[in-house]
């Protein structure tokens, strides 16, 4: 099974209508949300642009972000959770600031045209020389805990890991992981966000939100470029993220070594910060992305 991966767009009417709708009509029910009421919120705004996203002003439950999800081949609207870690200004002053970041969110004053379209297995490759060499010396490691102990080519690239194959539907999974993530309070303040968008990856871009480990806007171009192809590959999806970390559900996760040290591989490349910092060495992070539907990526 495969997910539609989005081309680069711009803007357009199209991504400001459903929010004028709900603008107008907050229960929701004119965009095809029905059953149930939408919980409080507002909408987020840039100028000269109109409407960005809409934000809910409480947290959310995990049956609000799936009622969401169900509804989005209608509503156009994509359902991101996303937490402060804490801090009040990360999620009472989200409205735009167009000389000010706010703690976790970049709105840049570019619009959708300006991210380019980038070659995941280019974009990877080239990252992967740097880093294997910086992980290689790096004393704090024994030879065995270094990338190249597992790495399918050692300390050449290997190249994209093999696709895999799912049963069921990605969002089945990223309800499942949304739940996980609300029932044991990994987010200290979390809220909901629509984003208008044709799918979970073009919300990245409809957003034009960065990390705050990513402060260049063109970097969301890496980040669309490599979930495009994990979502053509392991079914993954954005469903979260806090000022520092994306939150990734996963339909087809390694399900064995080997596999998960060549996805490992692409980890590795793509936040090195996750293997050099959060975990203890290489084989720690490959064992512990084994049979995992939820894969989160941090940015120092």
């Amino acid at each position: 099974m495969s997910v539609p991966v989005p081309t680069i767009a711009v803007m357009t009417a199209d991504r400001v209508a459903p929010l004028l709708k709900l603008a107008r009509d907050a229960s929701g029910a004119s965009i095809g949300l029905a059953i149930r009421a939408l919980p409080p919120g507002h909408l987020v705004e840039v100028p000269d642009d109109g409407p960005l996203f809409w934000i809910g002003e409480g947290a959310p439950t995990s049956e609000d972000m799936a009622w969401a999800r169900a509804g989005f081949a209608v509503s156009g609207l994509w359902p991101l959770l996303l937490d402060s870690d804490g801090s009040p200004a990360g999620v009472e002053h989200l409205d735009y600031r167009l000389e000010e970041q706010t703690p976790g969110w970049h709105l840049d004053r570019g619009s959708e045209q300006d991210f380019p379209e980038l070659d995941p297995e280019s974009l990877l490759a080239d990252a992967w020389l740097g880093e294997i060499t910086e992980n290689e010396e790096n004393e704090y490691y024994e030879p065995h805990e270094r990338v190249s102990g597992l790495a399918p080519a050692g300390t050449d690239w290997p190249g994209l890991a093999p696709a895999a194959t799912w049963e069921g539907h990605p969002d089945q999974y990223a309800n499942g992981m949304v739940e996980f993530l609300l029932a044991n309070e990994w987010f200290r303040q979390s809220r909901m966000v629509l984003v208008p968008a044709v799918s979970s990856i073009d919300a990245l871009i409809a957003s034009r939100c960065v990390l705050r480990g990513l402060p260049a806007p063109e970097h969301t171009a890496g980040l669309v470029a490599m979930l495009s192809s994990w979502a053509r590959r392991f079914g993954a999806q954005p469903i979260a993220m806090r000022p520092d970390t994306l939150f990734v559900s996963v339909a087809a996760p390694p399900t064995d070594r080997p596999q998960a040290a060549h996805v490992a591989c692409e980890h590795f490349a793509f936040a090195p910060d996750n293997v050099n910092q959060n975990s203890d060495s290489f084989p720690e992070y490959v064992d512990g992305i084994i049979d995992a539907n939820l894969w989160a990526f941090w940015w120092d």
